[in-house]
């Protein structure tokens, strides 16, 4: 075949044709190639929707004391065979994070459908009763307690004359004290005396009222000492604000009884 007829009209039309024939398979194989991808990955999300791998198999909650398991399930609306692709663990913490009554979480989740949670709830130390309750957390913040958690109280003081500007100072005080005394003592009351103006007193579940300033409340961790040291009961007990010893002594207001007492008398 001569050069001239391979570069003839017929011969650069074939060419063309040939091209094009190429591309074409090309694209068609292409397309053929993402929807095989396509399938397959469908076949998997479809087999994986339906295997225990992709909903929780298993939900384990640690660290609640006060509050019941059933009312974190109600918190995180997560169950056991729930799409996990669907609860993230930023979003199960977040529904964590947003109760009042936990201060901190973790969320942890494992290959084989496990979810495990760990929480941290609040510590309340005392509670103010005005026109509502307010638990005073270790942290320093106040928390609303409605009727549902009164039963949170019962091993906890109730605090009295104290104003929001006493509780950074409330905390660090009763931070000092032991959880197991800090459970004896049924009040605490701000109680001024002219030598101390920030006198507050222990009310304890023996009777016996316990004065001191709130930078000692760490000596009321040695109450049952101070207790056999003194011998009293139902009485009034002070720490020196100096030496930090304690010792009985007439009560406040007995003193303020005698005063008036007296003066009646001498008129």
């Amino acid at each position: 075949m001569s050069e001239e007829i391979k570069q003839g009209p017929d011969y650069i039309f074939q060419k063309r044709k040939s091209i094009k024939d190429t591309r074409i398979r090309r694209i068609r194989n292409r397309r053929l190639f993402y929807l095989g991808v396509f399938l397959l990955i469908l076949l998997l999300a479809i087999l994986y929707y339906y295997s225990d791998f992709s909903r929780f198999t298993f939900i384990n909650i640690s660290g609640n004391e006060r509050m019941s398991e059933s009312e974190l399930l109600k918190i995180i609306d997560v169950r056991e065979g729930d799409l996990r692709i669907t609860n993230s663990n930023a979003s199960i913490r977040e529904k964590l994070l947003n109760s009042p009554f936990i201060e901190s979480a973790a969320v942890k989740r494992k290959l084989n459908g496990e979810l495990d949670i760990e929480i941290t709830e609040i510590t309340p130390l005392c509670y103010f009763y005005d026109d509502t309750i307010l638990v005073l957390t270790d942290k320093g913040k106040t928390v609303e307690i409605p009727a549902s958690r009164y039963s949170w109280l019962i091993d906890i003081p109730k605090a009295t004359n104290f104003y929001d500007n006493d509780y950074e100072e409330l905390t660090e005080a009763l931070n000092s004290v032991k959880p197991d005394v800090l459970h004896m003592c049924l009040e605490i009351v701000r109680y001024p005396l002219s030598y101390n103006t920030s006198m507050m007193y222990f009310y304890m579940n023996d009777g016996n009222y316990v004065f001191m300033d709130p930078k000692l409340t760490d000596n009321l961790n040695y109450y049952y000492e101070i207790l056999k040291n003194l011998k009293s009961s139902r009485a009034c007990i002070f720490v020196d604000d100096y030496s930090k010893n304690a010792y009985t002594s007439v009560c406040p207001w007995d003193r303020v009884e005698e005063e008036i007492e007296d003066g009646a008398n001498d008129e």
